[in-house]
């Protein structure tokens, strides 16, 4: 399973389904199952709710140049 961490970096679903070895239609599966779940539409978005959940520091992402 693609962890919630994973999905909230800066980087593609390419980058994530080569780093994991998995395809790339799984991570975006992943991916869309949890924007539907936490109600966002993109990334920036997962970012920060994922930010205001706990999952991640957002100013450590924002520092990394999202």
């Amino acid at each position: 399973m693609v962890s919630k961490v994973v999905i909230l970096t800066n980087q593609t679903d390419e980058d994530i389904a080569g780093k994991m070895l998995l395809a790339l239609s799984t991570v975006k599966t992943h991916v869309s199952v949890l924007y539907s779940k936490w109600h966002v539409k993109n990334r920036a978005e997962a970012i920060k709710k994922g930010s205001m959940l706990g999952y991640l520091d957002y100013a450590s992402v924002v520092n990394e140049g999202f």
